[in-house]
């Protein structure tokens, strides 16, 4: 049995092992701090961080120039008297706008993914230059995952008008605010066209990165694209470690003309940008290539000994060979060196945008997936004692993260020891952290049987065991639950017909937002169509499947083609004409489902998929729990 990869993505651990709520209240004073000043964050908080005796507010601090911000951490002590905690931290330099939250390591406060945020000002009162454009940004809904909070273009608008009306000259602002203009339809395009064209044919400073990014956009827009892509050239062949830089080699994988090309374009990408956010995902395309054309010796070439290889790359590579009996030898060595490299890796390879906690939690579990898998070739080579200590430090440091086939692993490798009792306990402890899959039932009960001997009924003890589970779960999505404000919106049926959310109240809604080109959405529908099957008969359940985002001119013709294809989806399909209300919800990647509860607000929400069986345990947790209220 295959140990899943955990993760692909390091970065993506951080929000899934840190869950997120809205709770306190958060101050900064001054209240416009200016450059290089020292500020206080005060925060009150509510009870989710009682017994608290130190809380950490993360900054994520952006300069005029680069996209992505840098974290800081602020040690915030408790006052007693005032309820509340408070520490400081002095704004670099550089600063132009930060964003907040607050947390104690496990779990975070990001203001109902608002975050909270605080412009930098100067002496007289009003923002610095760039700090109500990176403001608007990180309302696009495009940050990195740590400090990724909900889209509001709305707002993102009224920061750019600000930004212009104090510093006409602003070209990554004007050409901004023209966009917006543009999709709202208030200009037409030709006169968006022309607009550009006068921006681009003005001055602009060709070695500062943002308005470089600005201009080089402009030019695609307007179809000059030797003209652009003349001027990403010549700014990355003085700044080949850029943001703009990285931004651009990752456009140019996109489009390379064969598997080939892509593959030399992203071996020179992984040498290039070893620290960044898209190096894994980029290293599992050239790692699958290679794996599935037999060619080992292209791994040692790109990923041996003298490469930057990640941790992760390295467990991908010993995975994958450890399915393939002829290459355990050499997914024992894979292996035994992404052990070597999670131990090692430190601070140096921490990306800026994430804090010290985060990429602690983030190395946790990178290190435990590294175990996980060591421990399933170790089992394969029958080395089972070392097998059992290697998947035991995975469990240590992945904790409530452990997935299910590790814990199967575990009771396969005991069971042959002869350790039944030992496993029965373990399956025990799998079981009560929810991590019974189909597989692992079936493991339990033969164990209890082997170990019982028909002394002690298996169906009552599984009753006892599953309601405390239950319990737990329950109690766990308490925790997790937040109360977004009710977002209201109209969508379309394929015959015509409108549902309209707001007239939902009394009702909990399942929310699916989908597009019929997107593979993980496509992935997900099994799934859905057994949960749909499951409520379809509940009055007070409402599911709304909206396809949103779509890439053809006709987007109800696209999605009719779809259907007429998988005719055993029965779920009930709309289309977000506009995708109006798709932006609304602050939506930055599909899958997304929400889960409306009887009160017309936002009680829980999942992005991506995460597999059939995990995603249908959770989601009639949800169902049922906002069923109750």
């Amino acid at each position: 049995m295959k140990i899943n990869v955990i993760i692909t993505i390091a970065l993506a651990v951080v929000l899934s092992v840190t869950p997120t709520f809205s709770a306190g209240n958060l101050t900064i004073t001054p209240t416009k701090p200016t450059i290089n000043s020292k500020i206080t964050i005060s925060y009150t908080p509510d009870k989710k961080f009682a017994g608290s005796s130190k809380l950490t507010a993360a900054l994520y601090v952006f300069n005029e120039t680069e996209a992505q911000p840098t974290a800081y951490e602020v040690a915030l002590e408790p006052d007693k008297s005032k309820k509340l905690f408070a520490g400081s931290i002095q704004m670099p330099k550089n600063a132009v706008f930060a964003l907040l939250k607050v947390g104690d390591g496990k779990q975070y406060d990001n203001n109902d993914e608002n975050y909270w945020e605080q412009l930098v000002f100067i002496a007289a009162g009003f923002p610095v230059r760039g700090a109500n454009v990176r403001a608007a940004v990180s309302l696009f809904g495009s940050l990195p995952e740590p400090c990724r909070r909900r889209a509001d273009i709305t707002r993102a608008r009224e920061f750019l008008k600000e930004e212009v009306l104090y510093f006409k000259d602003n070209i990554q602002a004007q050409i901004g605010l023209l966009s917006l203009k543009f999709e709202a339809k208030e200009v037409t395009k030709d006169e968006y066209d022309a607009a550009l064209q006068k921006i681009v044919d003005g001055y602009f400073d060709r070695t500062k990165e943002s308005e470089v990014r600005s201009i080089t956009r402009a030019l695609r827009v307007l179809n000059k694209l030797d003209k652009s892509a003349d001027l990403e050239r010549q700014f990355i062949e003085t700044n080949p470690r850029s943001e703009f830089a990285e931004e651009v080699t990752i456009g140019r994988l996109s489009s390379a003309k064969d598997e080939e090309s892509f593959i030399a374009a992203s071996i020179d990408f992984l040498k290039n940008f070893p620290t960044s956010s898209y190096y894994d995902r980029v290293a599992t395309s050239v790692i699958n290539s290679a794996i599935k054309k037999g060619n080992y010796q292209q791994l040692k070439e790109y990923f041996g000994e003298n490469s930057k290889a990640s941790t992760a790359a390295l467990t991908h590579i010993a995975g994958a060979l450890g399915e393939i009996d002829s290459m355990l030898p050499a997914a024992q060595s894979w292996s035994a060196r992404s052990l070597d490299a999670a131990e090692k890796t430190g601070d140096n390879a921490k990306p800026k945008f994430i804090t010290s906690t985060e990429w602690k939690q983030t190395l946790k579990i990178t290190q435990g997936d590294a175990y996980a898998t060591n421990g399933f070739i170790l089992k394969r080579l029958n080395k089972l004692p070392e097998s059992l200590s290697s998947f035991e430090k995975a469990r240590k440091l992945l904790a409530d993260e452990t997935p299910a086939d590790v814990y199967e692993n575990m009771l396969e490798v005991l069971d042959a020891s002869g350790k039944q009792t030992e496993a029965l306990a373990l399956a025990d402890d799998a079981i009560r952290m929810s991590k019974a899959s189909e597989n692992l039932l079936e493991q339990h009960k033969k164990l209890f049987e082997f170990v019982w001997h028909g002394s002690k009924s298996y169906d009552s003890l599984f009753k006892i065991l599953n309601s405390k589970v239950q319990t737990g779960r329950k109690t766990k999505l308490l925790a997790e639950k937040t109360n977004l404000l009710a977002i209201g919106g109209k969508f379309t049926s394929l015959d015509g017909k409108t549902l309209d959310l707001t007239a939902q109240k009394g009702k909990v809604i399942v929310l699916d937002y989908w597009a019929t080109w997107c593979g993980p959405c496509r992935a997900s529908f099994p799934a859905l169509q057994k949960l749909y099957d499951k409520y379809k008969d509940n009055p007070n359940v409402v599911f709304a499947v909206v396809d949103v985002w779509e890439r053809v001119p006709d987007r109800k013709k696209a999605v009719e083609e779809y259907l007429s294809k998988n005719p055993s989806y029965k779920f009930p399909v709309y289309l977000d004409e506009t995708d109006a209300v798709v932006k609304k919800f602050g939506v930055t990647g599909i899958p997304t489902k929400f889960y409306i509860g009887k009160n017309g607000a936002v009680q829980f929400k999942e992005v991506g998929f995460a597999g059939e069986e995990r995603f249908l345990e959770e989601a009639q947790d949800k169902i049922s729990l906002l069923l109750e209220e």
